[in-house]
């Protein structure tokens, strides 16, 4: 009965809205799926099985990248995989329709240019004399598998990188995954960025997305506050997820609450942007609930501008 649990459910709840025939599975460790079914989790009255994976103990982050890079071993038939952060917005058919052995989306929803927020995963790399490649840098949150022998050879390669990396304690699957799509060769269909809008990252992605990826796993302090949030407190205060709200929720542009005039002209400005928003800048920092942080960072900002500006005319 956590937050992870609720979210999932939340992005079950969506996906069935849309694919209400389509065959909906969750994937766990077995001490997690014990205790889903011993509290009786809302959850699992929401998808059809309940796909606990045996492994040795661990901490939490490490079973659920266990079970998540051996995922396409250990399902069969053809399947798309969703991060527990995903809210469905329209169909993902589409996405089936591809003759490729594996799809995914741009990590960040790029369109090539490394950016800081690579620089952490950008270590493991070096850190393990993994080579980089010019081919596109992809997200894991939504992954789509065809099942075939390229696909299982893939997935083995994908788990052994995994365990390499994690001895290091931090147990990414992202890195890993990225150099087993480079060494292994196999062919990487890339999908639209509305198949995987990771809205907090690149805000303009949530308009006319099939699905936002809101990255719950960011700091309360970083991440703008969205209907997501909302619905998952309500689960975890009275134990149900109110369908009428949530449709509501995925009737909307955008995910992000905006209870004051202020926060909905600070989401029509943040709107406006493709480029990637740095955790600093002044939309992400006001509608994250820091006001007096984000006039500050504001402050700086245009000072910067008039001390660049006076220069130049100097």
């Amino acid at each position: 009965m956590d937050i992870h649990a609720a979210t999932t459910l939340v992005s079950a709840m969506s996906l069935r809205r849309q694919h209400p025939q389509g065959r909906i599975l969750v994937a766990a460790d077995e001490e997690s799926a014990r205790n889903l079914e011993r509290r009786q989790h809302p959850l699992l009255r929401e998808v059809d099985d309940l796909f606990a994976v045996p492994i040795s103990s661990g901490t939490a982050s490490l079973r659920n990248r266990h079970v998540k890079t051996r995922l396409p071993k250990l399902v069969r038939g053809d399947f798309l995989y969703l991060d527990g952060d995903t809210v469905i917005l329209q169909p993902l058919g589409e996405i089936f329709q591809t003759s490729a052995p594996f799809a995914a989306v741009p990590n960040h929803n790029n369109n090539g240019n490394i950016e800081p927020a690579f620089e952490q995963e950008l270590q493991t790399f070096i850190a393990e004399g993994w080579e980089m490649r010019q081919s596109p840098y992809v997200n894991g949150g939504v992954l789509f598998f065809r099942d075939c022998s390229e696909t299982r050879q893939f997935s083995d390669l994908w788990h052994r990188k995994w365990l390499v990396a994690s001895r290091r304690g931090k147990h990414y699957d992202q890195p890993a995954l990225n150099s087993a799509i480079y060494d292994s060769g196999i062919v990487c269909e890339i999908l639209p960025h509305r198949f995987n809008a990771q809205v907090q990252v690149r805000p303009r992605t949530a308009l006319q997305a099939n699905l936002w990826h809101i990255y719950a796993s960011l700091p309360g302090n970083l991440a703008p506050r969205t209907g997501l949030d909302q619905l998952v407190d309500n689960f975890l205060r009275e134990g149900a997820v109110d369908s009428r709200k949530l449709e509501a929720f995925c009737g909307r542009c955008h995910p992000w609450l905006a209870p004051t005039i202020l926060d909905k002209i600070v989401i029509k400005s943040m709107l406006k942007r493709w480029d990637f928003l740095p955790v600093t800048c002044f939309e992400r920092v006001w509608l994250a609930g820091r006001r007096r942080v984000a006039i500050g960072n504001l402050a700086k900002k245009l000072c910067r501008k008039m001390q660049r500006k006076a220069l130049t005319h100097a």
